[in-house]
């Protein structure tokens, strides 16, 4: 992860699912929206990274646990906190799993 005053990046190193044999790693890239801090995603990664880094021991991830011992959790414990979210949002989690988020929350907006 690299952060900039007006950006945040992401280097996936790690091979994607789809990704094919040999390719480059994937970049994503966090831009500040200046306009208005209160929505930028910039603004609240920095202020998240700030309040946790005391707490990762140096680790670069972004998510640590909230229970002792405090640490970086795997995609395993990110699944299923967001489950838990979607379950007390009201959200079928037997018809829609963390995986398809944007269209759970979609059709709950619907």
């Amino acid at each position: 992860m690299v952060v900039s005053e007006t950006s945040v990046t992401f280097i996936i190193s790690k091979p994607l699912k789809q990704s094919k044999p040999g390719s480059k790693p994937t970049v994503v890239e966090f831009v500040a929206y200046l306009d208005n801090h209160n929505i930028c995603v910039v603004t609240t990664l920095k202020a998240c990274l700030d309040r946790t880094s005391a707490l990762c021991g140096g680790a670069q991830q972004l998510f640590v646990s909230y229970s002792k011992p405090l640490k970086p959790v795997s995609r395993d414990t990110i699944s299923t906190w967001v489950k838990t979210v979607m379950e007390k949002s009201g959200i079928d989690v037997n018809l829609f799993k963390p995986h398809s988020t944007r269209a759970a929350v979609t059709f709950k907006a619907f």
